[in-house]
Parts: C-alpha cells; sequence; structure tokens
C-alpha cells in the first residue's frame, strides 16, 4: 500500500524489533499485529506508548473485534482493524479520527 500521505518508515518482526524502531524512528504512526513473536502487540504497544506518548498506534490482526483478547482496549492504542478491512481509505479515515477513541473500525 502506498499513498502520499505516509511514508513506510521501518518493518519489524517482532514485539522487541517494533519497540526498538519506535525508539530510532520516532514516528507519528504505528500499525501493530497483535500477535507478534517474543512480545505481543499489545505489550509492545504499551512499551511504546509509555516512552512515545504522542505516537498513534493502530491494532491490526485477524481476530473478529468480539474476539480480541481482552488487554487489548487497555493497551493505549488509538484502535483497532481488521486487516482486510485495511487500505488506503481506512488508514486516512482512522488518521483522521485518531483521537476519537477506543476501538475505532473494526
Amino acid at each position: 500500500m502506498r499513498l502520499a500521505e505516509f511514508e513506510l518508515a521501518g518493518e519489524a518482526s517482532s514485539g522487541y524489533e517494533a519497540i526498538e524502531l519506535a525508539d530510532r524512528l520516532n514516528p507519528d504512526l504505528v500499525l501493530m499485529d497483535i500477535n507478534m513473536p517474543q512480545m505481543s502487540g499489545i505489550e509492545a504497544t504499551r512499551k511504546i506508548l509509555a516512552v512515545h506518548p504522542d505516537t498513534v498506534v493502530i491494532l491490526c490482526s485477524t481476530y473478529d473485534l468480539r474476539d480480541l483478547p481482552a488487554d487489548a482496549g487497555t493497551s493505549g492504542a488509538a484502535g483497532y482493524v481488521h486487516k482486510e478491512r485495511l487500505g488506503a481509505d481506512l488508514l486516512r479515515e482512522m488518521w483522521t479520527h485518531r483521537g476519537d477513541g477506543w476501538p475505532g473500525p473494526a
């Protein structure tokens, strides 16, 4: 996916790597997979936001909204989107409404 408003700054293959990249790159937006090796995306989200509270994290997965892990809603993420729905228009919409509260579009 390529959007003029967004630039891919990095891609992590684990929760630990996501934290390391966020520390190094200080991105405005992180799309975080819930199921990451070594450390869940939910825990990585908490750790990123503890150090970078202005970063917007949107959790992504193949879970239906009702099947999300219980701690997803308390991770500090700005919202959640099902991977099959993630696209340019939805990403723009979520960015525009990033402060409106959890969970955002499913």
